[in-house]
């Protein structure tokens, strides 16, 4: 091998280097829940973190951030569907979505479970062992024969679900569930891929936005120069005494101009 050779293939291997650390990698893949038939009837694609905030006496005491999460089981149902995932923080950290079909809609809602042991375990006096369940509203988020899109950072709040779990002990606690990149789909899932998508209001008024911006961008800087370009043709076939001459105009502008 020669020494040209030989560094070519230096060179090569320190782009490929360069660009495995600036190129962006995917951090999590689509999940896919099947039914028994091994057919996908479940999607669900989500960047999102949850913050549970350990309240006593009215002030905050203590907080964490739960953001890795893996797939424990998805269910496809005719008018209901759910999607559990496990937390590392404590392996009976729950966080489910769950959807369900109303008339022809979806609606979505968000549940956090978990032992507030698991999530701080050096708590002071902490001496609550009940499994704690969270909840956020139910909200429609498309046609049921549609995906849910929406990739504006959003928040939710989550709050105690009295239904479920206990709420005894020193410690109260608060859940905030913030999203980004989101797109779902529960029912009437087609060959494994996500339908067209019904997005969320953020994300239209933001596009809404943009275009306002395109065309207030258009009327206050190309207009006036299309108003000033007129003006100006205007001003110079007004000129009918030796206005070509005087401007040393070329050939195309001269036919702009009346003939003397």
């Amino acid at each position: 091998m020669t020494s040209s050779t030989r560094s070519d293939h230096v060179l090569r291997a320190a782009i490929i280097i360069i660009l495995s650390c600036v190129v962006p990698r995917a951090v999590s893949a689509v999940l896919k829940v099947r039914d028994g038939d091994g057919a996908v009837c479940m999607l669900v694609d989500a960047n999102f973190t949850i913050q549970v905030t350990a309240n006593k006496d009215g002030q905050s005491v203590r907080q964490t951030s739960l953001e890795d999460f893996t797939l424990n089981q998805g269910r496809c149902g005719d008018s209901t569907a759910t999607l559990s995932m496990n937390s590392t923080v404590g392996e009976d950290t729950s966080f489910q979505f769950e959807f369900k079909k109303v008339g022809i809609s979806v609606n979505l809602r968000y549940r956090l479970s978990f032992f507030p042991a698991d999530l701080f375990p050096k708590l002071p006096g902490q001496s609550d062992f009940a499994y704690k369940g969270y909840i956020s509203k139910e909200r429609r988020i498309s046609s049921y024969k549609s995906s849910f899109k929406c990739t504006t950072e959003h928040s939710t709040q989550l709050t105690y679900d009295p239904a479920s779990t206990s709420d005894e002990g020193p410690y109260k606690f608060t859940v905030q569930l913030t999203m980004k990149n989101i797109r779902v789909q529960a029912f009437n899932v087609k060959d494994g891929k996500f339908s067209s998508a019904y997005r969320c209001l953020a994300d239209s008024n933001r596009h809404n936005l943009s275009t306002g911006v395109v065309v207030l961008i258009v009327l206050c800087v190309v207009l006036p120069l299309v108003l000033t370009a007129v003006a100006v043709v205007v001003v110079l076939r007004r000129n009918k005494v030796g206005a070509a001459a005087a401007l040393d105009c070329p050939g195309w502008w001269r036919k702009i101009l009346p003939k003397q």
